[in-house]
């Protein structure tokens, strides 16, 4: 059995995160086995905490928390490996303590072929909440085959020649443990790698995404990979945020050409475009949250009804915005208002997922609006922060208008997405939008010329 101790101070914040709540809000652990040096299997154990939910504690310069982590690996009732790992997470004084973000961590050892048990504990010191999370996974023997690993998904993938503990070669793969995505990770990077093919052969991979039960969602062409080494990598990406929210497999058929060898992965993964928050769903309307309930139909009322409104005295606007809700109750025999609900989830996830500095709540947002307004839109594309541009997305909708766009761009980059060119009615219209963007060396890739 070995055992290790581990401090470490993490300073990095890594990626936004669709917001959770709870024990250490945003907690996930994924474990995924590869072929390591010298006929071993390497595991890697990955997970993400939401710095948001952290009871951080105020120093002269900073802000600080420790998290404790405790790390076993069982076969059986035997301990096989475990870890205690210490993390200290620091955040500079005028930053925003409870912003959302996901701090990400990996850790690995080797084992023999088996069948395991992970028992992974997370402590905040700051307040003494515990989250735990049980994993059961198979360390495979290396067969005469194709040999295939487990999928890892990833959220994001760039250029990273410096290197990292989420580096493979060049790439940084930034990990999606819960291997959920939705509006913050719209593409769902899928990563394994493939040991047991005849140098100089070609590996056919089938991607498939298919219902837990099997039932088959949507098949993609065939990716072909030339076998070079005895580890073959194989990456590819796939926009997720059009499917219907629910629980969903990504398959890997993966086929030589030249041997007869094959091989099959599988790994399990989400689509959620919002959360709805029963409390504020159902609260009913009185004069003390008249604010909070104008807001949530800021975008929906119509110019008289907002002249209206402003002109009524406190209980005649709790009327008002009742009046207005069960107008528009699609079933006024269920005990709630589904349109209310849809609308009250919208803007609650729009308001802490498209937060922005100075922007007094990420509801108040273009982002935001749009998302009120039309609810999650059915495909994504995103250009990401580059030394070329600006980052910038673009919204579709497929339904709306006929199919309609919208583009979002932080222009400054500083984080601040502002809507520079939609071809829904009544929005801003300017096909330029991209050149006005900073491009000093042309080389961005403009979307509407691929």
């Amino acid at each position: 059995m070995m055992r290790s101790i581990h401090y470490i101070i993490i300073t990095l914040l890594i990626a936004l995160a669709t917001p959770t709540f709870g024990l250490i809000g945003g907690f996930a652990v994924d474990v995924n086995v590869f072929r390591g040096p010298d006929e071993a299997s390497l595991v890697e154990v990955v997970w993400s905490i939401n710095r948001g939910s952290l009871a951080f504690e105020r120093f002269e310069e900073s802000w600080a928390d420790t998290v404790l982590l405790d790390i076993g690996i069982f076969d059986g009732a035997e301990v096989t490996d475990s870890a205690t790992l210490m993390r200290i997470i620091e955040i500079p004084r005028g930053e925003m303590v409870t912003r959302d973000y996901l701090l990400f961590d990996k850790w690995t050892t080797t084992l023999e072929e088996g069948q395991y048990r992970l028992v992974f504990t997370a402590v905040d010191v700051g307040d003494g909440d515990t989250v735990e999370s049980e994993i059961d996974f198979t360390v495979r023997p290396f067969d005469k085959g194709l040999w295939l690993s487990d999928i890892a998904l990833a959220s994001e993938v760039s250029m990273n020649p410096e290197g990292g503990i989420f580096n493979v070669g060049e790439l940084k793969m930034l990990p999606n443990p819960a291997g959920a995505f939705g509006i913050s990770f719209p593409t769902m990077f899928v990563y394994f790698e493939a040991t047991g093919a005849p140098e100089g052969d070609t590996l056919d991979v089938s991607f498939s995404i298919l219902k837990p039960g099997g039932e088959p969602v949507k098949q993609f062409d065939k990716l072909k990979v030339a076998v070079s080494g005895e580890t073959t990598p194989i990456l590819n990406g796939f926009g997720v945020i059009g499917y219907p929210e629910g629980a969903y497999l990504i398959r890997a058929d993966v086929e030589a050409r030249k041997a007869p060898l094959q091989a099959v992965a599988e790994k399990g993964f989400t689509v959620s475009k919002g959360r709805v928050r029963p409390e504020a769903a159902v609260a009913g309307i009185d004069t003390t949250n008249l604010d909070r309930e104008y807001n949530y139909v800021a975008y929906l009322l119509n110019t008289n009804e907002k002249r209206i409104y402003e002109r009524l005295p406190a209980e005649s606007r709790v009327e008002f915005l009742s009046r207005w809700w069960d107008e528009r109750n699609p079933n006024p025999r269920t005990p709630q208002n589904e349109f209310r609900q849809e609308v009250v989830s919208r803007w609650h996830y729009a308001d802490e997922v498209f937060a922005e500095s100075g922007s007094g709540g990420g509801w108040q947002t273009d982002r935001g609006r749009v998302f009120i307004t039309h609810g999650p839109p059915d495909n994504i594309e995103r250009s990401e922060f580059a030394m070329q541009s600006n980052p910038w997305e673009q919204w579709q909708y497929f339904a709306l208008e006929g199919g309609v766009f919208f583009v979002f761009a932080d222009e400054r980059g500083i984080g601040r997405y502002r809507l520079v060119h939609s071809t829904a009615q009544g929005e801003v219209f300017d096909p330029s939008w991209f050149q006005k963007l900073m491009d000093p060396h042309g080389t961005s890739r403009d979307p509407d010329n691929r």
